[in-house]
């Protein structure tokens, strides 16, 4: 009789129980043994669930027998639920077997063979399913309850975030999240390059905060570089904002549940709400099957903010030539021009119309030393409470550089005392992991530091030399130069029949003026989405549909 064995365990809990995997072998082989029977192979599958055939270790099991290199009498287990928890999958490949002339024998259900057999394990295959579900069932409940009261289900903890013991209940330890202060500098580093940039440009897209990490030494946790894949998913993270969702998605099929089994516990919040949209909008902004790069690039002075009122579809530049041979430009609703009046009856209003009522529009509304202290004064209320936040955060990465120095210094002290050998092979990796984490921790205080401030007032002198200096910028700079602080200044314009409304934001005035009025100095701005300000109807330019 020549037969392979197959062993598997779900948890690391049956593993250390009688159900480990050694035990499982060494029963099967002291059958096998007891029988005369000529082991061919063996198949473990360590951490895998019976309710899923997709298993490295059972795969190769069925591979071997079906492809007849080597006749198999008989498949071993130690019981049916360690090859099967789904009747029907047990019926297909029970017959699926039959064709080769193997059998399924579990050492601990001896049935015989025949209609008897094939009955009472049929029924034993319904009973391991029907309790494999209750389990599951048991299982989720629990962990519901678990995330409820806040606590970790177990995982990987989120970058940015690491698991500390936070109760117990019988012999488990249950556990929450709290932040990782290195790893946290990290995260926030990653929306500061997303909405501001790195000083040298305006806000940066993922693949360039990617390369910019990557250029200045700051790793990923298990120390590789980034990709933009790795940024992206920080980026669109919620649990950052202080709420984590669990159990979104099928572990099998990566389909979205229910939004009644999904549970939303809270987690320490590393990034506000609000700079957390932002970049929401932003990443859709850049988006190409949203928002074409043609807009964002395009050589208009409003290309790419200008938008339909009736469709909501971009504005886009055209040109014309009249009767009398003159070219004239004019920004038309796009979705009228691609798909017809079906879509949008359309309208259109002149360029230079539009282009000089939004300038003079900022200039007279917005950039007014009076409206510009006004709308900086709620600015300033938020920095100086930013900057507490900031200390705080100081502090805690100066306790994880003290923590690791202590650690170290213990350990160099049992070496020094004869309590620890020099020939440990444990200790390098110990010393080397610890120099490790002081490092890492000590950079992140360093960069925090050097990007710290002192505080400064809105200097009205200040105020009034960016003013004007923003107006002429606006009336007279080149294209490329009146673009970029247009599109920093404003989220969309609004072209209506009658008028047009301007939705724009305020936070960049605030590191212009830090620049003492040179605006050579703050970053090239490119588009924010925030809408903060609103000056409203600026002109009543009339448009035609």
């Amino acid at each position: 009789m020549r037969v392979v064995l197959y062993a598997r365990v779900s948890t690391p809990g049956q593993a250390a129980a009688e159900l480990s995997i050694p035990d499982q072998l060494a029963q099967m082989r002291s059958w096998a043994e007891r029988r005369g029977a000529t082991i061919i192979a063996e198949f473990v599958d360590p951490g895998f669930t019976a309710t899923d055939t997709n298993r490295p270790g059972f795969q190769q099991m069925i591979d071997r027998v079906m492809n007849g290199e080597i006749r198999i009498d008989a498949i071993v287990v130690h019981s049916l639920s360690r090859l099967f928890r789904d009747s029907i999958e047990q019926g297909v490949q029970r017959r699926n077997l039959a064709k080769r002339d193997t059998t399924i024998v579990s050492i601990t259900q001896e049935f015989g063979q025949g209609n008897e057999g094939d009955f009472a394990t049929q029924m034993i295959a319904l009973f391991d399913e029907y309790s494999s579900r209750e389990t599951a069932k048991h299982v989720t409940r629990t962990m519901k309850l678990n995330a409820k009261e806040g606590y970790s289900n177990g995982g990987v903890p989120p970058f940015g975030y690491r698991r500390v013991a936070a109760g117990q209940k019988g012999d488990r330890i249950k556990s929450k999240y709290e932040v990782d202060p290195v790893e946290a500098e990290i995260v926030r580093t990653i929306f500061k390059l997303a909405v501001e940039g790195d000083g040298k440009s305006g806000p940066l897209g993922v693949k360039r905060i990617a390369d910019t990490l990557n250029k200045t030494g700051i790793r990923t946790r298990k120390s590789n570089l980034f990709t933009t894949g790795g940024v992206h998913e920080i980026l669109t993270r919620e649990a950052y904002t202080g709420t984590r969702r669990w159990n979104v998605r099928s572990s099998k099929t990566g389909d979205y549940k229910y939004e009644s089994d999904v549970v939303a516990y809270e987690v320490p919040t590393i990034i506000e709400l609000d700079v957390f949209d932002r970049v929401q909008k932003l990443l859709a902004d850049r988006d190409p099957q949203k928002s074409p790069p043609r807009f964002s690039a395009s050589p208009t002075l409003l290309g790419g903010i200008a938008v339909c009122e009736a469709c909501g579809a971009a504005m886009t530049a055209r040109t014309g030539t009249s009767r009398r041979g003159v070219v004239y430009q004019y920004y038309a609703c796009s979705a009228a021009g691609r798909k017809g009046t079906t879509a949008c009856k359309g309208q259109w209003v002149s360029a230079p119309k539009l282009d000089d009522a939004v300038t003079e529009g900022l200039v007279e509304r917005l950039l007014q030393p009076a409206h510009v202290m006004s709308l900086l004064d709620g600015a300033m209320k938020a920095r100086d409470a930013a900057r507490e936040a900031v200390h705080s955060r100081i502090a805690a990465l100066t306790k994880e550089v003290k923590e690791a120095g202590d650690k170290l210094d213990r350990l160099y002290q049992a070496i020094e005392v004869g309590v620890v050998s020099v020939t440990d092979p444990s200790l390098k990796k110990r010393v080397d992991d610890t120099v490790a984490d002081r490092d890492r921790a000590q950079a992140a205080l360093d960069r925090i530091l050097a990007s710290e401030t002192s505080v400064k007032t809105i200097d009205p002198m200040k105020v009034q030399i960016f003013s004007s200096a923003m107006a002429t910028t606006l009336r007279t700079g080149d294209v490329g130069a009146r673009k970029a602080w247009v599109n920093a200044l404003i989220d969309r314009i609004v072209v209506g029949k009658t008028g047009i409304r301007v939705i724009g934001k305020k936070d960049l005035l605030a590191r212009a003026i830090d620049a003492d009025g040179d605006l050579t100095r703050t970053a090239r701005p490119v588009r924010s989405s925030v809408s903060e300000w609103c000056p409203g109807r600026l002109h009543n330019i009339r448009s035609s549909n």
